[in-house]
């Protein structure tokens, strides 16, 4: 029986695996060479790291730029990546602020394309303050290619662990009771954003960052909230994600940290203490503790080595007047900000958004649900300290994309706090209407975003509308037809809706058996004693009087 569980388990991860893969493979084949969001800067140094340079060396005098000349290292790549830059400016549109100053290359036929030149030559580029480890991976394709297939098999191998990890927090999904599954799985649909499945198509490792954070959120709330004492397999679950998440970008030991804390304010009584008991839990805290430090190290020594002082703070109000368009990047602006699909779709997406928070405010626990508004206000916040004030500093302007790790976790705390059985739970009837309204804006809004940005690149920001245009006579050509690449697209993230709907919402709305989690009660009997369940006095899972208990649901949990 255990084996046919964790057979379910697997064929439910390849399932989201590989519809996540699929999508992120579309945008990365439908969208120019270097043209997402500081792709070139990110290429650049990617090559660079695969070769060894790990940092670059620091340019005093750019010329005469000193703004430039503080963010800005050296490195030595192949001659191809040098002219990275200069490929994605070539299909750049209408920003939404230009940048005075700023040529913009007719794009066709003219653009320039990366060539085969391995020579290595001097470059400049701005990333190179984050983690190393995403660019060692995205690297590994330059040492092959280094041509547009080159620059494509890059984005394709940055793709990987962000579909991993998103498979990953949907199984921590199924996981928990009936109502509460539903609920979370509609918030973890709501999380994976346009935005985020856009940015795994890309050489960009704020894809990873969030994917990350989600993941451990979900399994870390199924950790410390369910009845029933984790699995190893929740366990390593949450524990990967955590790691993965600290060693990915600058703030991301700092979201790492603030999950944990909040982890621990929700867990159920006992939960903490049964779990540092466990040889797994402490050996996994040691990893953490290391990979802290190595962030840490990473961190400090690139501060003392390059100092920064960037752009100057703006100020609280013009950073408050940004936050509509920190909360449109949230959801979906591509490229260099440039591609910015019509407001409507943002709309309903927020809509969609707070359909899931309120629905959980409703049946929800109150604690769970302000620890939800803290940390929308928490990730606001921060970027208007940073873009106000400069604390912290990243010597750029800020994106909301920047924060949806704390955003994320908005999405699942809400609905896990919901108890069953609960007269304010939403009837089978309401929760399925609103969750086919969910599902179906999360297509709708995948394909409208992913279809707009395929016209912007095929016939430019002025180009026709006309479909018979941009997907069968496009001035710049995907390496697969637009007209082939759309429904691709479309059916990936429509199967993905499905496999959401089949493993997180049939349950609540249909009395469907997936295999999920035991749906029998919120564990109010397991909690009589204010102890944890299936847990004895050595903190085991299945000790003491538990055992039975423990046993069952187990097997009843995927």
């Amino acid at each position: 029986m255990l084996g046919l569980v964790a057979a379910t388990e697997r064929r439910t991860w390849w399932w989201v695996f590989g519809l996540v893969f699929v999508a992120a493979a579309a945008w990365a084949l439908a969208t120019p060479p270097m043209t997402g969001p500081d792709e070139s800067a990110n290429a650049i140094r990617a090559a660079a790291v695969v070769r060894g340079q790990i940092t670059g060396r620091h340019i005093p005098d750019l010329g005469g730029n000193e703004l430039w000349s503080n963010v800005m290292v050296e490195v030595d790549v192949p001659a191809s990546f040098a002219e990275a830059g200069y490929v994605g400016a070539c299909y750049l549109g209408e920003p939404r602020e230009r940048i005075e100053g700023a040529v913009v290359v007719p794009r066709g036929a003219d653009c320039p394309e990366l060539t085969s030149d391995t020579r290595s030559v001097d470059a400049l580029t701005y990333e190179y303050r984050g983690q190393p480890f995403f660019y060692a991976l995205v690297g590994l394709p330059t040492l092959v290619s280094v041509d547009d297939a080159g620059a494509v098999a890059m984005r394709l191998v940055g793709a990987l662990p962000t579909a991993a990890l998103l498979a990953s927090a949907v199984l921590s999904v199924r996981r928990l009771p009936t109502v509460a599954r539903a609920l979370t799985g509609l918030g973890a649909a709501v999380t994976v954003s346009p935005e985020l499945v856009y940015l795994a198509g890309m050489q960009n490792a704020g894809s990873v960052e969030i994917a990350a954070a989600l993941a451990a959120w979900t399994s870390g709330l199924a950790m410390v909230t369910l009845p029933e004492a984790p699995d190893g397999r929740l366990v390593n679950r949450t524990a990967v994600a955590l790691v993965v998440l600290i060693l990915t970008r600058g703030l991301s030991p700092a979201f790492a940290a603030l999950l944990l804390l909040v982890l621990v304010a929700l867990a159920r009584p006992g939960r903490v203490r049964s779990l540092l008991a466990r040889p797994e839990v402490r050996a996994w805290m040691t990893f953490g503790v290391g990979a802290t430090a190595v962030s840490g190290v990473w961190l400090w020594v690139i501060h003392e080595q390059f100092p920064l002082y960037g752009f100057s703070p703006i100020g609280f109000a013009d950073a408050l007047a940004r936050v509509p368009w920190w909360v449109q990047g949230m959801v979906a602006v591509f490229g260099s900000t440039d591609v910015v699909p019509p407001v409507a779709l943002h709309w309903a997406w927020g809509a969609a958004a707070a359909l899931v928070v309120g629905l959980s405010a409703v049946a929800g626990s109150r604690r769970h649900l302000l620890v939800a508004l803290g940390l929308i206000v928490a990730g606001i916040g921060l970027l208007i300290s940073g873009e106000g004030f400069g604390v912290p500093q990243t010597g750029f302007w800020w994106q909301g994309r920047y924060v949806l790790p704390l955003v994320a976790g908005a999405l699942v705390v809400a609905p896990t706090g919901v108890r069953e059985p609960s007269p304010a739970a939403p009837a089978p009837g309401r929760l399925r209407w609103a969750a086919a309204a969910v599902l179906a804006v999360f297509v709708a809004g995948h394909a409208w975003s992913f279809a707009y940005a395929l016209r912007h690149y095929t016939v430019g920001h002025d180009g026709p509308w006309s479909p018979s245009e941009f997907l069968l006579d496009p001035i710049w050509s995907p390496p697969l037809p637009p007209v082939l690449l759309l429904p691709v697209f479309v059916a990936a993230v429509a199967g993905l809706a499905a496999v959401l709907w089949r493993v997180t919402v049939a349950p609540a709305v249909t009395g469907a058996v997936d295999g999920g989690a035991d749906d029998r009660g919120d564990g109010a009997e397991a909690d009589r004693d204010g102890g944890d369940a299936g847990t004895g006095a050595t903190g085991r899972p299945g000790g003491g009087t538990g055992n039975r208990s423990t046993r069952s649901s187990t097997v009843a949990v995927t």
